[in-house]
C-alpha cells in the first residue's frame, strides 16, 4: 500500500517480507509484480524439527536488486518507511531491511528509511511487555523456529513502542490537515482564555 497508494505517508514494517511471496501480487486484475516461489532448498529443519530458513541462501535472496523485491522506490516522494528487524530472526528479516534501505539509497532517497535491527530479538516483535515466541506452528505445517532471547526481545519491544509512535506523529499526524485544524482551534481557544 505504502508503495502504490499516494496518501500513505508512512509505513512500519516489522520483520515483514520484503518480497512477492508466493503468488503474484495483483490489483484490480493487474499485476503489480511477480511473486517468488520458495523452493525446498531455502528451508532447514533442526533436531526439534523445528524448520528455518538457510541464511546463506536468504542472504541472496533479499538483496536490492532481486527481482522480486516491493519496488520501494516507486512510492510518493513523501512516503517514509521504518524497517525494523531482529538480529536473531531465522527468517533473515534483517537482511531484507537492509536490500530496501541499499535500494531507496540508491535510488536518491536514503532520507526517506529509518533501519532497526535489534540485537537479540527474533522474528516475532509485537508491543511491549509480551511473551517470546520462540516458535509456533506456522501455515505452512510446520513448527517454524522464529529465534530471539527474552532479554533481547523487551529491549526491542520498549524501544519500538517509541519510535513507531514517533514516526507515525512526524510522518502523518503532524502533517495532515486535520490536526494543524485541531492546532488551530485549540490554540484559538487558549487565546480567547
Amino acid at each position: 500500500m505504502g508503495v502504490y497508494l499516494d496518501k500513505v505517508k508512512a509505513v512500519v514494517s516489522i520483520c515483514g517480507s520484503v518480497i512477492a511471496t508466493g503468488n503474484d501480487l495483483t490489483y484490480r486484475g493487474r499485476e503489480l509484480w511477480k511473486g517468488f516461489k520458495f523452493q525446498g532448498e531455502l528451508l532447514s529443519c533442526d533436531l526439534s524439527k523445528r524448520t528455518t530458513l538457510i541464511e546463506s541462501v536468504m542472504r541472496d535472496v533479499l538483496r536490492h536488486d532481486h527481482t522480486h523485491l516491493i519496488p520501494v522506490e516507486k512510492a510518493s516522494e513523501d512516503t517514509h518507511f521504518l524497517m525494523v528487524a531482529g538480529d536473531q530472526d531465522t527468517t533473515c528479516s534483517n537482511y531484507g531491511v537492509e536490500a530496501v534501505s541499499q535500494r531507496l539509497e540508491i535510488c536518491g532517497r536514503a532520507d526517506k528509511v529509518h533501519t532497526i535491527v535489534y540485537p537479540g530479538a527474533g522474528h516475532i516483535i509485537e508491543p511491549p511487555y509480551n511473551t517470546l515466541c520462540e516458535h509456533s506452528h506456522y501455515a505452512i505445517g510446520t513448527i517454524v523456529y522464529w529465534g530471539g532471547e527474552a532479554q533481547g526481545l523487551c529491549r526491542a519491544e520498549e524501544d519500538l513502542w517509541h519510535q513507531i509512535r514517533s514516526c507515525l506523529a512526524h510522518h502523518v499526524r503532524d502533517r495532515s490537515q486535520w490536526y494543524q485544524d485541531l492546532l488551530q482551534k485549540s490554540r484559538t481557544k487558549t487565546d480567547v482564555a
